[in-house]
């Protein structure tokens, strides 16, 4: 299993790597939010606003990448790629879980690059190197999480239309109701459990930390939470949706 996972892993990331139109989007993107947003709120909250803003930018590389991963995927499951697949003899796991590893790999380059960019404003890490790594390895979770909730809309939208919907608008919405953008405090007092609650905001304070100081554990607990509940069970369902169209 592990070397049916590696090679449609590998595969994964080749197309990737061979679409240019994918990579200048997927890189300029995240960097084009921040610079757009940055100047706006960095000069209302104050100078420091580039070490909240530029971890829940690296985050977004998985969220709003979503859409259009769902939207790639939904086009490969009904392509001969996927039929010629389905008549290997390759398990449903690690189908799933080798595509689930090369978006992971790939949001986390694409989140590495952001951040390097996030350094041009002032964005530095100031905790050493074990919470570097730490930083993206919360990362690494989150885009896996995200991943396999794209996977599963990607198997049971009956449409593509229905894969943008269901993806585009809980994204973007998630995104500005974040303690990432901005503090939980600002937000009316009705909203901020919700703000709270949110997995970019959990992910948010965990990268927060990590980069330059603040609680740790408990919002990267949270966001494991988030991780193994939401993204095991969605997981769990894409395996089941593929086996189910594979049948």
């Amino acid at each position: 299993m592990m070397t049916e996972m590696a090679l449609l892993t590998g595969r994964s990331i080749k197309r990737f790597s061979r679409t240019p139109p994918l990579i200048i989007i997927s890189f300029a993107f995240p960097v084009v939010l921040m610079f757009t947003i940055l100047p706006v709120y960095g000069g209302l909250i104050g100078d420091d606003y580039i070490q909240r803003f530029a971890p829940l930018i690296a985050l977004s590389t998985a969220t709003f990448g979503m859409p259009p991963s769902a939207l790639g995927l939904f086009t490969d499951f009904r392509s001969g790629i996927f039929t010629r697949l389905r008549t290997m003899p390759l398990s449903a796991g690690s189908t799933i879980t080798g595509r689930l590893a090369g978006d992971v790999l790939r949001i986390v380059a694409v989140a590495a690059v952001t951040i390097l960019v996030a350094h041009i404003p002032g964005f530095r890490f100031t905790n050493g190197v074990l919470p570097v790594l730490g930083f993206f390895a919360v990362l690494a979770v989150f885009g896996a999480m995200c991943t396999a909730v794209s996977l599963l809309i990607a198997l049971t939208a009956p449409d593509a239309d229905t894969v943008q919907g269901s993806l585009g608008a809980p994204t973007t919405l998630a995104f500005f109701l974040s303690s990432g953008f901005i503090p939980v405090e600002a937000y009316p007092g009705w909203i901020q459990p919700v703000v709270q609650a949110n997995p970019l905001s959990t992910a948010s304070n965990a990268l927060i930390g990590l980069a330059s100081g603040g609680p740790v554990l408990v919002p990267v607990l949270q966001t494991l939470a988030w991780a193994v509940g939401l993204g095991g069970l969605c997981g769990l369902l894409a395996v089941r949706a593929y086996r189910k169209q594979s049948a």
